[in-house]
């Protein structure tokens, strides 16, 4: 997509295509936002390959998508065309701006509300224990055979939800990777949710759609949920929470590989049909607001070893070091546990903002 507006952040591009002899698989982007992979050998038709990558779109940019967007063609070293382009299908080529979801000082480190701009976080189940900024994020335990609460804490309005009053049958989706899921326990896929302040939920269900064998492409795990009533408590144009018990979280984060460990969570809500007697149907009618969260999992006491901090640094009162008085320098200090070392490939260390 040539568009300035429409950016495509270097650092996530990566992929898995054989190479040619004498010679490495590499992917750039040039200037017209074209992904070129150069010194790639044959290909397998047994094999899936990939090249992924994560992009953003301004707000003043393009309110549509061209029609050859997400093309994909081959040539061979001599610049002829070795297969015909393939293109995605696209139900709906309009660009939207995300709904607003984040709350006053959610980035804002040492404030009461911050989360590191986490939407969605775990907990162990039945701990009792709740977003906070000390604890926030998803988490997958060492034990992937132990349930999690999960909580998604953003700002809901009642408008985002129906027309009107907000009513019965009126509620929300969230679609994510299938490696979140519910307890093998729960009755059809019905399990637990609270609300805020105490709101009991008449639908509470999280389903497993498809499978990675029979619909590799269509395989997804579904919340949907529906208070009972005051949903003017759980959606009061303001930060709220709502908590969904039983579930399980497998892996942890992919940082590159598209795969299950990619956790984006795609949401919507719907006026009028999330009921009991839609419980288990595939798919519901239109929605009302669409919207994106991203997130990430990491591992329960990973790196754990490990600590982080800055050398040669003041603080006061009133002031702190900020880098610009005089240098100051990321401490790394400890060590990886043996399977650590056996699995990382890496260490990186983020900045915030």
């Amino acid at each position: 997509m040539n568009d300035p507006d429409f950016i495509i952040v270097p650092s996530t591009l990566a992929n898995n295509l054989p190479n040619a002899v004498d010679t490495t698989a590499t992917c750039i982007i040039d200037g017209s936002n074209t992904i070129i992979c150069t010194g790639v050998g044959p290909m397998s038709d047994t094999i899936e390959y990939f090249i992924s990558f994560k992009f953003y779109i301004l707000s003043t940019g393009p309110a549509t998508l061209p029609a050859d967007f997400g093309e994909i063609r081959a040539d061979d070293t001599l610049g002829n065309q070795v297969v015909e382009p393939l293109f995605a299908t696209l139900v709906d080529s309009n660009i939207y701006q995300n709904k607003e979801l984040f709350y006053a000082n959610i980035d804002v480190p040492g404030d009461v509300d911050f989360r590191a701009n986490n939407l969605v976080h775990s907990y162990a189940a039945g701990t009792a224990a709740v977003p906070s900024n000390a604890e926030y994020g998803l988490t997958q335990l060492l034990d992937t055979s132990e349930l999690l609460d999960v909580y998604f804490q953003h700002y809901w309005a009642t408008a985002d939800i129906a027309a009107g009053a907000a009513g019965a049958g009126d509620g929300i989706e969230y679609f994510t990777t299938p490696a979140v899921s519910t307890s093998q326990d729960a009755i059809n896929d019905i399990t637990q949710c609270t609300g805020e302040g105490g709101v009991t939920f008449a639908v509470c269900e999280v389903h497993t759609v498809g499978s990675i064998v029979t619909s590799p492409g269509r395989y997804y795990t579904r919340f949907r949920v529906a208070p009972s009533a005051n949903w003017n408590t759980q959606f009061p144009d303001a930060v709220s929470t709502l908590m969904v018990e039983n579930i399980y979280i497998n892996k942890a984060s992919s940082l590159s590989i598209p795969d299950q460990g990619i956790f984006d969570w795609y949401g919507r809500t719907i006026e009028d049909q999330v009921t009991v007697a839609n419980i288990g149907v595939d798919v519901l009618g239109a929605s009302r607001v669409t919207f994106l969260i991203n997130s990430y999992v990491v591992n329960e006491d990973a790196l754990y070893n490990l600590h982080v901090g800055i050398s040669n640094y003041w603080t006061s009162a009133g002031s702190n070091l900020d880098g610009t008085t005089f240098p100051a320098f990321i401490r790394v200090v400890g060590y990886f546990s043996t399977t650590e070392k056996a699995n990382a490939q890496r260490l990186a260390v983020f900045f915030n903002g």
